[in-house]
This record gives structure tokens, C-alpha cells and sequence, in this order.
């Protein structure tokens, strides 16, 4: 059995090959609930609002630069003063060493601030589900299929923020964006206007829509054993 997100290029032989939506990842109700119990206990964090921002880094396809990020704090900081949230923020590995510093230098004083993990450095256990777990939308940098994936698969709604391309051409992780974007579980925009795609998604009160790729997978597998 092959489990292979349909965005890779997939085989000609398909019989043994289940083709998922988003990458598989670990994020499921248990997940999200214990994540979030160590978030709230690692950084004191009570009940009230919250955004979620995972930032990821660069890659072959895109540059993720410290102006993409700091567009992006500013922009959901704001959010949170006029409406009352806060912010949650974890980094990947993959994160550039300034935009680090300028989260930290940014962030760690700023009382609209309520989790600031930097993966690198000090990577506390479950941050990513704690963090969806506990906010009310995701925005994601765009990069990060992973990371938009693990977005996705906690029924939270998710704006994908894009950053600079390398190359121009339609890559493959593009063409992967567009469709989750075209079958409406994730937005997409730049960063720019990254915050008002935010408030258009707090104000919307339809549920998100949610992929279920788990099921799909555990149902092949059983048809195995």
C-alpha cells in the first residue's frame, strides 16, 4: 500500500495506491486536545480568544523573507487589539535565523503576544496542534504544505499568506494550493492583505470545511489485514 498526497506526481500503477487530499499528518481531536492542554500550561494561557500563525521557511520553490512575516505580525496584531484576541506563533525548522530574531525581539514584550515558539531553538511538544487546538483561524505561510495540511486537518479555518516565488513558473506546489483553495478549504492571498482575508474569516460564520483523509487511509489498510 502506497499512501501519496495526489499534489506528487503519482504512479501509473494505482492499485495500491491511496491518493490523499493534503499531506497525511498526526493532527486529530486527541491530538488537538492534548496539544492544546501543553500549550496552556507551558505559556499560562486562559480562556479567551485567539489567532493562530505558523510560519514555516525557505524552500527550493519560495522565499519566506523577514518583510513577509512582520507584514503578517503586524497585520493580526492589529486583529487581536481591535477585537479583543491574541496572538500564538510557533517557527518550524525551517525558519530563517532573522526572521526568528525578529519574532523574539517583537513578541516576547508584546501583551497581545500570548505563545511564541521558536522551533529551533526551544521546540515544546505538540506546539503545532496546541496552537490550532486553541485559536480560531490558522494563518499559515504559504510554503509550508505541511504545515497547511495540519491547518487543514484541525477544522479550523485557514488562510494561506504566499510568499516570494524563486522561479517564474507554476510549480507543483502551486498547482496543490490552488485546488485546496478551488474545493474552498483554505483562502489564499498575499500578505498584504493578510489581515482583512483574517476578519472576513472571523466574520464568517459558516464551519470550515475539513478534510478527512485519515478515514480514507485506515479503510485501505483494514482491507489489508
Amino acid at each position: 500500500l502506497a499512501v501519496i498526497p495526489r499534489h506528487d506526481r503519482l504512479p501509473a500503477r494505482t492499485g495500491n495506491v491511496v491518493a490523499t487530499a493534503i499531506a497525511p499528518n498526526l493532527i486529530d481531536e486527541a491530538a488537538l486536545k492534548l496539544g492544546g492542554e501543553i500549550i496552556r500550561r507551558r505559556f499560562s494561557i486562559e480562556d479567551g480568544h485567539y489567532l493562530g500563525l505558523l510560519i514555516g521557511g525557505d524552500n527550493p520553490e519560495f522565499s519566506l523573507t523577514k518583510h513577509d512575516v512582520e507584514k503578517a505580525v503586524e497585520g493580526l496584531l492589529k486583529i487581536c487589539e481591535e477585537r479583543g484576541f491574541k496572538l500564538l506563533v510557533t517557527t518550524s525548522r525551517r525558519t530563517n535565523p532573522d526572521v526568528e530574531r525578529y519574532l523574539k525581539d517583537r513578541l516576547e514584550n508584546e501583551e497581545r503576544a500570548a505563545a511564541l515558539v521558536i522551533a529551533n531553538e526551544n521546540n515544546v511538544e505538540s506546539a503545532v496542534a496546541g496552537i490550532l487546538s486553541l485559536s480560531a483561524v490558522a494563518a499559515v505561510s504559504g510554503e509550508s504544505i505541511s504545515m497547511i495540511s495540519e491547518a487543514i486537518s484541525s477544522g479550523k479555518k485557514v488562510l494561506a499568506f504566499m510568499p516570494e516565488k524563486r522561479r517564474d513558473v507554476v510549480t507543483k506546489h502551486e498547482r496543490a494550493i490552488k485546488d485546496l483553495e478551488r474545493e474552498s478549504y483554505i483562502d489564499v492571498c498575499a500578505v498584504e492583505v493578510l489581515a482583512d482575508a483574517v476578519k472576513r474569516a472571523l466574520d464568517d460564520k459558516r464551519p470550515a470545511k475539513k478534510i478527512d483523509d485519515s478515514e480514507k487511509i485506515f479503510e485501505a489498510v483494514r482491507r489489508l489485514v
